[in-house]
């Protein structure tokens, strides 16, 4: 059974694999022993406007992009797409070519790596659910885990339990009285 597991992120990037891009993170866990989380599932990406979609189509068709319905809106409230390609350059190359013709793209200019961490909420601290194996320059690898989005993982289990500050009002609040 996958354990859990508390740390905290110090560096992510990614690496070109010979058939898609790996996430890698690197950090310590709260015991001290340094990970290395390896992700290739996750896909890099971007936003396109659904009223836009027809004008864009023709490339993502012949560029062999995907694209699939999201929960993400525009600030004035239109409806997004998310648009995901085999590769960060192949992601580049659209919103480049995206942006020459006069189509919006949002989030595109963010990096792989930051996309992974900012679709979860993670801000450093993370929680990691799996099977870890012996590490040679970290002590411990972990394997595409699972890794909840922020506030759902060991720590954060019973999301109807408030802390003292909730219970007594903000620092903040009571200043101002």
């Amino acid at each position: 059974m996958p354990e859990y597991f508390e740390g905290f992120i110090v560096h992510s990037y990614f690496f070109r694999g010979k058939d898609s891009p790996r996430l890698y993170l690197i950090g310590r866990l709260k015991n001290g022993k340094t990970f290395a989380v390896v992700e290739e599932r996750q896909r890099p990406g971007f936003y396109l406007r659904e009223s836009e979609l027809s004008a864009a189509i023709d490339y993502l068709r012949r560029s062999g992009d995907r694209w699939e319905e999201s929960a993400a809106h525009t600030i004035d409230d239109e409806r997004c797409v998310w648009v995901n390609c085999d590769s960060v350059q192949q992601c580049q190359q659209a919103v480049q070519s995206f942006t020459e013709r006069g189509i919006r793209t949002y989030e595109g200019d963010i990096r792989f790596a930051d996309q992974f961490l900012m679709s979860r909420g993670i801000h450093g601290s993370v929680t990691i659910q799996g099977s870890p194996r012996k590490g040679r320059r970290v002590d411990l690898i972990f394997i595409n885990p699972e890794i909840p989005e922020h506030g759902q993982g060991l720590y954060h289990r019973n999301p109807g339990k408030r802390n003292e500050q909730e219970d007594s009002g903000s620092w903040r609040a009571r200043s101002l009285e």
